[in-house]
């Protein structure tokens, strides 16, 4: 086994969709994984693992908790004391002023402090959808100029441009009832967050060259109708949906204005109008590509209900 038993990875933003199978499957492949978290004794609740309290203090458990905010380069630093290296998956579902808030103000305080650590590598979430054609719609200008920051940094770095997850269908599952808004008839890679993780894993097991942009992704492309239909079908034993025009998020937004809505206006713009992104080295597309089919995650999901 590689001399991961003695890695340690810090991780910012690891209670999310993503963040979450990271944690687990990085611990399950023999690393240590450090939170960055601003309510560290929720997180332990969650996890279980130790609460450290002193820069340079270590835990005998596999998960290190450490309390702090991903924003600020301080935190970031004393966080990063004893480990090799540094995976970041924030995410925030609001408006544009905090996402990029979020995004830009984690990203700076990354690059402020992995100054001279001698890292060996730094992972970036970022999403299949960044394009720069794709620019006026706030999450892609987001997620770009915080890759950028990432590029820019002094350590190894590697932006991993995730499809969308299949996790994500839930979030259009009301009483299984599916929700599209608009025909969002683009075909996507929908991919399980375990094989994204597996792709963390390896990346930080040096299985990639570093210093570039990767596209995890499922292995067959679904549209939106596909997808939640065989989610709802397999998991809810029903494959009812309604469809509701693009411009209802868009007058909801104007009638009450909440952050939220205008990160979910957005987030259809993309799932109705842009496609994945396409791949700079073709050659890595086999090597990032998961196993697991929308199938096999539909059965994962109806046994967890069960």
């Amino acid at each position: 086994m590689l001399d991961q038993l003695t890695k340690r990875i810090l991780i910012l933003g690891g209670m999310g969709a993503l963040g979450q199978p990271v944690v687990r499957r990085l611990i399950s492949d023999g690393f240590t994984v450090r939170l960055l978290s601003r309510e560290p004794f929720n997180t332990r609740m969650h996890f279980g693992g130790t609460i450290i309290s002193n820069e340079g203090e270590m835990a005998m458990d596999a998960i290190e908790i450490i309390e702090g905010d991903c924003r600020r380069a301080f935190d970031v630093s004393t966080a990063l004391t004893g480990c090799s290296g540094l995976h970041v998956s924030v995410k925030v579902s609001e408006g544009a002023d905090s996402l990029q808030a979020l995004e830009s103000r984690t990203a700076l305080a990354v690059a402020e402090a992995v100054k001279g650590r001698g890292l060996d590598l730094v992972t970036y979430t970022s999403c299949s959808f960044v394009n720069e054609e794709f620019t006026d719609n706030f999450i892609v200008k987001c997620k770009l100029d915080a890759e950028q920051i990432y590029i820019d940094n002094d350590a190894p770095w590697m932006v991993l441009r995730v499809a969308q997850p299949m996790e994500y269908l839930r979030e259009f599952n009301q009483f299984g009832v599916g929700i599209k808004f608009g025909e969002m008839g683009q075909a996507h890679h929908w991919i399980a967050s375990s094989d994204y993780a597996a792709v963390v894993a390896r990346a930080h097991r040096g299985e990639f060259d570093p210093n570039q942009v990767l596209y995890p992704k499922g292995p067959e492309p679904y549209t939106f109708d596909r997808a939640m239909g065989t989610y709802l079908l397999n998991v809810h034993n029903r494959a009812n949906m309604i469809k509701l025009p693009r411009g209802v998020l868009s007058v909801a937004k104007k009638l009450f204005p909440r952050p939220h809505l205008q990160y979910y206006e957005a987030m259809m713009q993309l799932l109705n109008d842009a496609p994945e992104g396409s791949h700079r080295i073709k050659g890595h597309d086999e090597q990032v590509r998961g196993r697991t089919t929308l199938m096999q995650w539909c059965a994962q999901q109806s046994e967890l209900r069960q």
